[in-house]
């Protein structure tokens, strides 16, 4: 009879304390923050990459040359504009759009490749970015990639970033 109390009353204190616990969790987590290197000099509309990476960094389709126009009514200029390098725990990520009709039609992104297990996880998370870019105006409508969140922060505010170039 004892060890039945002993256990109701181990399991209902368990409950309480991960409750507890999960209740008191802050929401903004400053694991998740993330650090923009603005570049100095003009950068508002620049050329796209030669497709090579520095040593360490991986690219994704390079974007098509494209010179820069005034704002159609998409609200976006057309041009390369390339967003600020985000830091993030494993290294930094950096997003170059390419905006043609006042859409974004091409994204690339550079991000670290050194640790395995950040490369594996970047090689997945970035192309699922990608895709979801080109559908949108803003970084706030992209989704953050499950078991990605350090890099889908990184990459959203390195897109905010190349996204206000292209609306200045």
């Amino acid at each position: 009879m004892r060890r039945a109390a002993f256990a109701v009353l181990g399991t209902a204190i368990g409950a309480s304390l991960l409750i507890g616990a999960k209740l008191g969790t802050p929401t903004d987590d400053p694991g998740t923050q993330v650090a923009l290197e603005e570049e100095t000099g003009d950068a508002t509309a620049s050329p796209a990459p030669s497709g090579k990476a520095p040593a360490g960094k991986k690219t994704t389709a390079p974007p098509a040359k494209k010179p820069a126009a005034k704002a159609p009514a998409g609200g976006l200029k057309d041009g390369t504009f390339v967003g600020a390098a985000a830091n993030y725990d494993y290294g930094a990520v950096k997003v170059t759009i390419t905006v043609a009709g006042g859409k974004v039609t091409a994204a690339n992104a550079t991000y670290p490749e050194e640790d395995p297990t950040s490369a594996t996880i970047n090689e997945g998370a970035i192309p699922k970015l990608r895709k979801q870019t080109l559908a949108v105006t803003s970084a706030n409508k992209v989704n953050t990639v499950s078991g990605a969140s350090l890099t889908s922060a990184a990459y959203k505010a390195s897109l905010q970033s190349a996204l206000d170039k292209a609306k200045a």
